[in-house]
């Protein structure tokens, strides 16, 4: 079976490729115009071929384009760049010179928008991750430096906490990609690992908390868990913790309220946890409020959700 002509066959090859692409003869006319190139640059090959160059395109004249194609030509120096397409402004190409062995130039295009935008989100979410990296780093060192207990296994028990509440923030905003962490799930996450079943309800509208948010409330929710465990509502039979929240001109407005527990009364010194709730809250801007009732604790956090 007989081949087609060489000539046949490239032209073949040059309307399969999606990449826009011409050819520029040595005297600056065109001599290929691909099918691509028709519809990027939105004429007809018949109105390009055999015409000069830069009567086609005249806009390219004085531009650092025209002088990539002089030399390119002249010179037989090759040359790669990206660029804001002039036909096409939302879009980034990435044009190709190439000279070619009859004295002439290939010119390509190809449309890299999307790879430019994939780059983009890969370094920035490198960025955050380093960010959030040495921010979850600082507040482990804290940890470890500033909880207290009587013995190694009640230390050991403290930071675990404190370092596991940490890594279900972390864990909700992986598995959104650090975006946003959704608060109700956030928050079941948080009271399970901590309160036993059925004393403890959860209502509010939804909400998504951003990466910086998520890990302080993750840690305020713990805190405020174990403080009803240890000496709150939880600690006798029959206490209740309510976690609510609304949205108030664009703040979160978090309620967490202990009912049926013991006679309590706001601590004469502030212990690590409720530093550490006054901290994480200062981090989120919001202002704090903890009225130690006789039936337990009431805190309220006002925070910014922009």
């Amino acid at each position: 079976m007989s081949q087609p002509p060489p000539d046949v066959r490239l032209e073949s090859v040059l309307e399969s490729i999606s990449d826009a692409f011409y050819v520029v003869s040595p005297q600056w006319t065109f001599a290929v115009f691909n099918g691509a190139a028709e519809r990027y640059f939105d004429i007809e090959r018949a109105r390009v071929l055999g015409r000069d160059f830069w009567e086609v395109f005249p806009q390219g004249v004085g531009t650092p384009f025209e002088g990539v194609l002089r030399r390119a030509m002249d010179r037989r120096k090759a040359a790669t760049f990206e660029s804001p397409s002039r036909w096409w402004p939302d879009r980034t190409v990435e044009v190709r010179v190439t000279p070619l062995i009859d004295g002439g130039i290939g010119v390509s295009l190809q449309d890299v928008t999307e790879r430019k935008k994939a780059e983009e989100a890969r370094d920035l979410l490198m960025r955050e991750v380093d960010h959030r990296s040495r921010n979850l780093l600082s507040v482990v060192q804290a940890v470890l430096r500033l909880t207290r207990a009587d013995d190694i296994e009640s230390y050991r028990e403290a930071v675990l906490g404190r370092v596991e509440a940490l890594s279900r923030a972390q864990g909700a905003l992986a598995r959104r990609r650090w975006e946003d962490a959704p608060l109700d799930r956030l928050a079941a996450e948080s009271l399970a690992a901590v309160l036993p079943p059925g004393v403890y309800e959860i209502e509010g509208p939804p909400v998504a908390l951003r990466p910086d948010q998520a890990q302080p409330v993750s840690m305020i929710l713990h805190e405020l868990a174990t403080n009803a465990c240890k000496y709150g509502a939880l600690s006798v039979e029959g206490g209740r913790v309510r976690l609510a929240w609304s949205l108030e001109a664009g703040r979160l407005a978090l309620s967490w309220t202990e009912t049926g527990g013991p006679a309590v009364t706001a601590p004469v010194a502030t212990g690590f946890g409720a530093r550490l709730i006054e901290q994480l809250a200062r981090q989120l801007e919001a202002e704090l409020t903890l009225d130690w009732r006789p039936g337990g604790l009431a805190a309220r956090l006002d925070a910014p959700l922009g």
